[in-house]
């Protein structure tokens, strides 16, 4: 398999050999690299789209506009390259607490790796999966996975994509209108969202309104960590 594998638009799927000391990971965590840009290390957190008993873990990473790491990992880097590997971490609840359960996924751009990784498990493992998975992209060519979600969804009578691209008149936007119109059974089942802040926010609001947010996981992309020169001047 190709290390650094070119996914969509400004995007990649890149592959990792792990160290001695990797300790694995579950469906859906992230791990926090450390890799070197010009001289100065810095860290980031990336979802882990690879199936926990790969011998290789993969990332999938977009290319952010004035990025820095993002577009150093989608369009520089190489196989040779050594990066700095934390631990795996983060919460995957909505399959730890429901296994086997009716599951939704909601994702908005690059948030769509945590639901590959967990799909991609269950798919390796025989599960039958029943899911709905709403996959909202900016457009057709820079939505993630696009292909590998319609195969799964073949493979699996009970998964249904639907993908949705930015429009002007803003239709695509997620109200509770049209969560029901989507997921008419949206309430009873165990969601996971993960994407733009703005769009966290209003799935979070339609959960309580409808009072079954103990149902709803929630995964945010936080801040990224201090960027640190490899020899500072000052010490610090």
């Amino acid at each position: 398999d190709r290390l650094v594998e070119p996914v969509g638009v400004d995007a990649a799927s890149i592959r990792i050999r792990p160290g001695a000391g990797w300790d694995g990971h579950r469906p859906g965590q992230f791990v926090t690299l450390g890799v070197d840009v010009d001289g100065v290390r810095h860290h980031r957190s990336f979802t882990l789209t690879s199936v926990p008993d790969d011998r290789t873990i993969e990332i999938t990473v977009q290319a952010a506009v004035d990025g820095t790491v993002s577009p150093h990992l989608v369009h520089r880097a190489a196989v040779g390259d050594i990066v700095q590997l934390l631990p795996a971490a983060g919460g995957v609840d909505v399959v730890d607490r429901a296994p086997g359960s009716p599951l939704l996924f909601i994702a908005g751009g690059s948030g769509i790796t945590p639901t590959i990784g967990i799909l991609r498990s269950l798919d390796r493992s025989g599960i039958d999966i029943d899911a709905v998975v709403l996959h909202h992209s900016m457009s057709p060519e820079r939505a993630l996975f696009t292909d590998e979600l319609d195969r799964l969804a073949e493979a699996h009578e009970q998964l249904r994509v639907v993908h949705v691209h930015e429009r002007p008149d803003g239709s695509h936007l997620l109200d509770a209108a049209r969560l029901d119109e989507l997921c008419p059974d949206w309430t009873t089942r165990h969601g996971h969202v993960c994407g733009p802040g703005p769009m966290l926010d209003v799935v979070e609001s339609i959960w309580a309104d409808a009072g079954v947010d103990d149902r709803l996981h929630t995964e945010r992309f936080h801040p990224a960590r201090p960027t640190l020169s490899e020899a500072p001047a000052d010490g610090g």
